[in-house]
């Protein structure tokens, strides 16, 4: 069965691999509120087309991506 939701919140997780992500092609919820990851967002996560919804806040990600449609 293909991976739908991945809900990883208060998770007090310090990891910032999010890299792995990239292959759940079919993933439409992705939850990593409530962490303490950092660092820049994979590229490869603007590729997910069937991400429908994506909570990151209350972490400590850097801001550096230009995403163009």
């Amino acid at each position: 069965m293909p991976e739908k939701y991945n809900v990883l919140n208060s998770n007090s997780s310090n990891s910032s691999s999010g890299s792995v992500f990239c292959r759940l092609l079919s993933l439409q919820i992705l939850d990593l509120s409530n962490n303490k990851l950092t660092g820049k967002l994979p590229d490869c996560w603007w590729n997910l087309q069937n991400l429908q919804f994506m909570d990151l806040s209350h972490n400590d990600f850097s801001v550096g991506h230009n995403h163009h449609s």
